[in-house]
């Protein structure tokens, strides 16, 4: 039997932006396997400096989803080295 999972664009690109993050990426791994995506995204909430209390419905889960991306994109920074290059 094949179970076909939707996972909303939201937890798709936080899932991508993550990956830019190697000190929370470091933060995730440290999490059970078993980890439920409420606990995860509490995870990179907490990394993002978003407060949060209480229990949540999918909608909210998937707004919450979208404000960590966008902080975690601004949190992103172009270090500009001595030799004149930009490194990402």
């Amino acid at each position: 039997m094949v179970t076909i999972v939707y996972i909303p664009r939201e937890f798709q690109e936080l899932r991508k932006e993550v990956s830019n993050h190697p000190s929370l990426l470091s933060r995730l791994q440290e999490l059970p396997p078993e980890v439920d995506v409420g606990d995860w995204i509490g995870c990179v909430a907490a990394y993002c400096e978003i407060m949060l209390d209480g229990a949540y419905s999918a909608e909210d889960m998937m707004k919450i989803a979208e404000r960590c991306t966008e902080r975690l994109r601004d949190r992103r920074t172009l270090i500009v080295s001595m030799f004149g290059g930009i490194i990402h």
